[in-house]
């Protein structure tokens, strides 16, 4: 079917003006309906046109999370004619074509604009990236890590309700999963899948104050062992993704917020686990909403402190319908999908899809970074 649909689609195109795009390109792609043109990675930056069903474009690069493309269009003079960004997954692709090892990976050009943004706090964030990358910091502790004995196919999550989730990383251990052009990210699935569990150091109600508390420990935890230290004990994790936000923005006052994720993030690099520090989506209807711009940037500034990886989740949330949230304008939206599933634009549609997909690239991070072995192949589920 796919083969007709480019077999009708390049007798269409070949009724048009002539352009000097290699027809035989397996990058050469097509829009699958009308779709909006950038001039960045993202819908902050100028629309500047909008391509059209046949319209030719050649994929020159992508974005480090893969859900955007830099396409263009050269006439047979040379002159470029189309020059910009679109949604991946608007786009055709042709038979063979993998964006993730064919095409060239931009990670140097913002996935915001903050030049357009009127808001100093929001513009912040819009200037930082999605998708991190590791640091020589980080790269240390890993060693540290690995002298300690951590097992580097476990990771854990520290965190309030906004993690506790059982839709967040736990489908994880099934292999029923549906990756759609995310397929690159199997391996991943495959190597810390078997080894995702629930977390000691999530808990409804937990602010970065209580994962200090030893009262807030539970079962399996010494005397004295906080929900943190207790975590990183028994779950022996590589990396950590750590989210606190609402009941933060409630209890905490700014400096004790930024002292108590400073402390965490400090505890895990002592302890030989990499803090994965994650900002958290918000909503401009919701009361503290001035508040968890002033917090999301604390957490940058810590992570920017420490050398720590950032995940920008409050950023890569802002073009999902209501910008990923339920209707209590704090909690990620779930997918209706008690598996991992980035297919039929999923990740477009629901903060826990879109958080597992930010989550399993990082995961993806560390395991190229490393050279982490594979395990065997598992056998997929129906």
């Amino acid at each position: 079917m796919r083969r007709l649909g480019w077999a009708l689609l390049l007798s269409y195109v070949l009724a048009l003006p002539f352009w000097a795009q290699d027809l035989t390109a397996v990058t050469l792609t097509t829009p699958r309906f009308n779709t909006g043109l950038f001039a960045g990675p993202g819908y902050s930056f100028e629309r500047i046109g909008t391509l059209l069903p046949g319209q030719l474009v050649n994929i020159m690069e992508r974005n480090r999370l893969g859900n955007w493309l830099h396409v263009w269009q050269v006439r047979d003079d040379g002159l470029i004619v189309i020059d910009g960004w679109v949604e991946a997954h608007a786009m055709h692709f042709r038979p063979g074509l993998d964006v993730f090892t064919m095409v060239s990976e931009n990670w140097w050009t913002l996935d915001g604009d903050p030049a357009r943004i009127v808001n100093p706090e929001e513009a912040r964030l819009y200037g930082l990236p999605i998708m991190p990358r590791l640091s020589d910091a980080m790269r240390e502790v890993y060693e540290r890590g690995r002298t300690r004995g951590r097992n580097p196919a476990a990771v854990t999550r520290v965190g309030d309700s906004l993690l506790n989730s059982e839709w967040y990383l736990l489908p994880m251990r099934q292999t029923n999963y549906r990756l759609g052009a995310f397929d690159f990210l199997e391996p991943d699935i495959r190597f810390f899948g078997p080894n995702m569990r629930w977390s000691i150091a999530v808990q409804r109600g937990l602010s970065t104050y209580g994962v200090h508390d030893s009262l807030l420990a539970g079962r399996g935890c010494a005397a004295n062992e906080t929900p943190l230290l207790c975590e990183y004990r028994t779950a022996n994790p590589i990396a950590a993704f750590i989210m606190f936000g609402p009941n933060d923005l409630i209890i905490n006052a700014p400096n004790d917020y930024r002292e108590n994720v400073a402390r965490i993030v400090q505890i895990s690099i002592d302890q030989g686990v990499i803090p994965v520090l994650m900002t958290f989506s918000s909503h401009p209807r919701h009361r503290f909403y001035a508040r968890s711009l002033q917090y999301n940037n604390i957490i940058a500034d810590v992570a920017e402190a420490y050398q720590a990886p950032l995940i920008n989740v409050w950023l890569a949330a802002r073009h999902l319908p209501e910008y990923g949230l339920e209707g209590d304008l704090v909690h990620l939206r779930n997918s209706g999908y008690r598996f991992i599933n980035f297919e039929n634009n999923l990740v477009n549609r629901s903060g826990v899809a879109l958080l597992n997909l930010l989550s399993l690239r990082f995961m993806h991070e560390l395991r190229v970074t490393f050279n982490l072995g594979l395990p065997q192949q598992v056998t997929r589920g129906g």
